[in-house]
């Protein structure tokens, strides 16, 4: 029963770091939505040329900045 407790209280301590990860990502990301917006970034992405516009968009793909962080 013991062993069973400890594995289960590992288990758990693993799944609040994991949680806590997630909405630590999940404040940067709306800390970086609040910058983009407070400087007008569509002005800004509005003046760019359809290629750079392009590679904007992928670099700031969410699936990839998650995966990557």
């Amino acid at each position: 029963m013991f062993v069973c407790l400890a594995e289960v209280e590992a288990e758990e301590s693993s799944s609040l770091k994991q949680l806590q990860a997630l909405v630590s990502i999940a404040c940067e990301y709306l800390g970086l939505w609040k910058i983009l917006c407070d400087h007008q970034f569509h002005v800004i992405a509005g003046a760019l040329t359809p290629v750079s516009l392009t590679q904007l968009m992928l670099s700031l793909c969410s699936r990839s900045v998650y995966v990557n962080s």
